[in-house]
Protein backbone atom coordinates (compact mmCIF):
# COMPACT_ATOMS: atom_id res chain seq x y z
CA UNK A 1 0.00 0.00 0.00
CA UNK A 2 0.93 3.19 -0.95
CA UNK A 3 1.39 6.16 1.68
CA UNK A 4 0.88 10.17 0.56
CA UNK A 5 2.32 12.54 2.72
CA UNK A 6 2.08 16.54 2.11
CA UNK A 7 4.40 18.36 2.04
CA UNK A 8 3.85 21.16 0.06
CA UNK A 9 2.55 23.67 1.92
CA UNK A 10 4.32 27.42 2.40
CA UNK A 11 3.82 26.91 6.37
CA UNK A 12 2.82 30.51 6.32
CA UNK A 13 1.70 30.44 10.53
CA UNK A 14 5.55 28.98 11.50
CA UNK A 15 7.87 31.13 9.12
CA UNK A 16 8.40 33.11 11.84
CA UNK A 17 9.94 30.10 13.42
CA UNK A 18 10.99 29.23 10.15
CA UNK A 19 11.47 30.36 6.76
CA UNK A 20 14.04 29.35 5.17
CA UNK A 21 13.25 25.80 5.52
CA UNK A 22 10.16 23.62 4.51
CA UNK A 23 7.75 23.02 7.48
CA UNK A 24 8.37 19.33 7.56
CA UNK A 25 12.13 19.78 7.52
CA UNK A 26 11.58 21.71 11.04
CA UNK A 27 13.73 19.31 13.41
CA UNK A 28 12.80 17.82 16.58
CA UNK A 29 15.54 16.16 18.69
CA UNK A 30 17.99 16.54 15.80
CA UNK A 31 16.05 14.94 13.19
CA UNK A 32 13.30 16.86 10.52
CA UNK A 33 10.11 16.02 11.46
CA UNK A 34 9.17 14.03 8.01
CA UNK A 35 11.91 12.36 8.94
CA UNK A 36 10.04 11.09 12.17
CA UNK A 37 6.93 10.68 10.39
CA UNK A 38 8.57 8.11 7.36
CA UNK A 39 10.71 6.37 10.51
CA UNK A 40 6.81 5.64 12.20
CA UNK A 41 5.13 4.42 9.31
CA UNK A 42 7.81 2.07 8.46
CA UNK A 43 8.00 0.65 11.47
CA UNK A 44 3.90 -0.28 10.63
CA UNK A 45 5.12 -1.82 7.40
CA UNK A 46 4.48 1.45 5.27
CA UNK A 47 7.81 1.55 3.06
CA UNK A 48 5.52 2.71 -0.16
CA UNK A 49 5.84 6.87 -0.29
CA UNK A 50 4.69 9.30 -2.17
CA UNK A 51 5.39 13.37 -1.23
CA UNK A 52 3.40 15.61 -2.42
CA UNK A 53 6.39 18.92 -2.71
CA UNK A 54 6.35 22.34 -3.26
CA UNK A 55 7.87 25.30 -1.50
CA UNK A 56 11.43 24.63 -0.93
CA UNK A 57 10.92 21.21 -1.82
CA UNK A 58 14.30 20.56 -3.42
CA UNK A 59 15.39 20.86 0.10
CA UNK A 60 13.08 17.77 0.62
CA UNK A 61 14.01 15.72 -2.24
CA UNK A 62 17.60 16.20 -1.49
CA UNK A 63 17.34 15.14 2.21
CA UNK A 64 15.67 11.81 1.81
CA UNK A 65 16.70 10.71 -2.26
CA UNK A 66 14.57 7.76 -2.98
CA UNK A 67 14.33 6.70 0.76
CA UNK A 68 16.80 4.30 0.75
CA UNK A 69 18.75 5.67 3.76
CA UNK A 70 15.54 4.91 5.63
CA UNK A 71 14.48 1.86 4.56
CA UNK A 72 11.92 2.76 2.22
CA UNK A 73 11.23 3.92 -1.27
CA UNK A 74 10.29 7.36 -1.78
CA UNK A 75 8.66 8.72 -5.08
CA UNK A 76 7.68 12.80 -5.54
CA UNK A 77 5.22 14.85 -6.73
CA UNK A 78 6.28 18.08 -7.41
CA UNK A 79 3.61 20.89 -7.58
CA UNK A 80 4.95 23.88 -9.98
CA UNK A 81 2.48 26.08 -8.53
CA UNK A 82 0.79 25.41 -5.29
CA UNK A 83 -2.95 23.36 -5.91
CA UNK A 84 -4.12 23.83 -2.53
CA UNK A 85 -4.94 21.61 0.12
CA UNK A 86 -4.69 18.75 -1.14
CA UNK A 87 -4.56 19.57 -4.25
CA UNK A 88 -2.06 17.61 -5.81
CA UNK A 89 -3.87 14.42 -4.96
CA UNK A 90 -6.11 14.96 -8.14
CA UNK A 91 -2.76 14.97 -10.30
CA UNK A 92 -1.47 12.17 -8.60
CA UNK A 93 -4.29 9.46 -8.29
CA UNK A 94 -3.10 6.62 -11.42
CA UNK A 95 0.24 6.65 -9.19
CA UNK A 96 -2.38 5.63 -6.29
CA UNK A 97 -4.09 2.90 -7.62
CA UNK A 98 -1.52 0.88 -8.67
CA UNK A 99 -3.42 -2.09 -10.67
CA UNK A 100 -6.74 -1.20 -9.12
CA UNK A 101 -9.87 0.61 -11.25
CA UNK A 102 -10.27 3.45 -9.44
CA UNK A 103 -14.01 3.12 -9.05
CA UNK A 104 -12.96 0.00 -7.02
CA UNK A 105 -10.76 1.42 -4.46
CA UNK A 106 -13.19 1.21 -1.82
CA UNK A 107 -13.76 -2.32 -3.01
CA UNK A 108 -10.48 -3.49 -2.84
CA UNK A 109 -10.32 -2.59 0.63
CA UNK A 110 -13.25 -4.20 1.85
CA UNK A 111 -12.77 -7.09 0.34
CA UNK A 112 -9.25 -7.05 1.53
CA UNK A 113 -10.25 -5.82 5.38
CA UNK A 114 -13.46 -6.35 5.87
CA UNK A 115 -14.52 -9.72 7.58
CA UNK A 116 -18.08 -11.71 8.06
CA UNK A 117 -20.27 -9.90 10.65
CA UNK A 118 -18.05 -6.32 10.63
CA UNK A 119 -19.84 -2.95 9.46
CA UNK A 120 -19.46 -1.01 6.47
CA UNK A 121 -20.02 2.57 6.57
CA UNK A 122 -21.10 3.98 3.00
CA UNK A 123 -21.36 7.93 2.84
CA UNK A 124 -22.33 9.30 -0.22
CA UNK A 125 -24.33 13.19 -0.36
CA UNK A 126 -26.17 11.56 -3.53
CA UNK A 127 -25.94 8.04 -2.33
CA UNK A 128 -25.14 7.12 -5.70
CA UNK A 129 -21.47 7.36 -5.32
CA UNK A 130 -20.44 4.37 -7.91
CA UNK A 131 -17.37 3.56 -5.69
CA UNK A 132 -19.21 3.63 -2.88
CA UNK A 133 -21.98 1.35 -4.14
CA UNK A 134 -19.37 -1.15 -5.24
CA UNK A 135 -18.03 -0.88 -1.48
CA UNK A 136 -21.34 -1.86 -0.43
CA UNK A 137 -22.19 -4.42 -2.79
CA UNK A 138 -18.60 -6.20 -1.75
CA UNK A 139 -19.14 -5.46 1.70
CA UNK A 140 -22.65 -7.86 1.50
CA UNK A 141 -20.97 -10.49 0.00
CA UNK A 142 -18.73 -10.98 2.43
CA UNK A 143 -21.57 -10.94 4.86
CA UNK A 144 -20.96 -7.41 6.07
CA UNK A 145 -23.62 -5.39 7.33
CA UNK A 146 -23.99 -1.90 5.45
CA UNK A 147 -24.96 1.48 7.23
CA UNK A 148 -25.31 3.89 4.43
CA UNK A 149 -25.03 7.92 5.31
CA UNK A 150 -26.75 10.02 2.48
CA UNK A 151 -29.10 13.00 1.42
CA UNK A 152 -32.70 13.21 1.77
CA UNK A 153 -33.42 11.43 -1.83
CA UNK A 154 -34.08 8.21 -2.46
CA UNK A 155 -30.75 6.29 -3.62
CA UNK A 156 -29.15 3.43 -4.69
CA UNK A 157 -27.00 3.20 -1.72
CA UNK A 158 -30.33 3.55 0.87
CA UNK A 159 -31.63 1.07 -0.95
CA UNK A 160 -28.91 -1.75 -0.60
CA UNK A 161 -28.25 -0.52 2.72
CA UNK A 162 -29.35 -2.58 6.11
CA UNK A 163 -29.66 0.96 7.79
CA UNK A 164 -29.67 4.01 5.88
CA UNK A 165 -28.94 7.77 7.42
CA UNK A 166 -30.89 9.95 5.51
CA UNK A 167 -29.27 13.89 6.06
CA UNK A 168 -32.46 15.65 5.65
CA UNK A 169 -31.03 18.24 2.38
CA UNK A 170 -30.82 18.14 -1.23
CA UNK A 171 -28.05 20.54 -1.47
CA UNK A 172 -24.17 18.98 -1.00
CA UNK A 173 -22.80 21.37 1.16
CA UNK A 174 -25.74 21.45 3.37
CA UNK A 175 -25.88 17.25 3.74
CA UNK A 176 -21.99 17.70 4.05
CA UNK A 177 -22.37 19.24 7.50
CA UNK A 178 -24.89 17.44 8.84
CA UNK A 179 -22.88 14.41 8.03
CA UNK A 180 -20.32 15.42 10.46
CA UNK A 181 -22.25 15.75 13.73
CA UNK A 182 -24.01 12.33 12.46
CA UNK A 183 -20.84 10.05 12.04
CA UNK A 184 -19.12 12.13 15.69
CA UNK A 185 -22.61 11.07 17.08
CA UNK A 186 -21.68 7.27 15.41
CA UNK A 187 -18.33 7.38 17.05
CA UNK A 188 -19.70 8.00 20.30
CA UNK A 189 -21.90 5.34 20.44
CA UNK A 190 -18.98 2.95 19.87
CA UNK A 191 -16.72 4.57 22.00
CA UNK A 192 -19.17 3.83 24.86
CA UNK A 193 -20.53 0.85 23.70
CA UNK A 194 -16.81 -0.75 23.79
CA UNK A 195 -14.65 1.20 26.06
CA UNK A 196 -17.77 3.19 28.59
CA UNK A 197 -17.79 1.54 31.67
Amino acid sequence: MKVVIMAGGKGTRIASVASDIPKPMIPIQGRPILEHEIVCLREQGFTDILITVSHLGNMIMEYFGDGSKLGVHIEYYFEKEPLGNAGALFRIKDRLTDDCEPLLCFAQQVNGYGRQGDVFLGISTSGNSKNVLYAAVTAHAKGMKVIGLTGAKDSALCRMSDVCICAPQTETYMIQELHLPIYHCLCLMLEEKFFGE
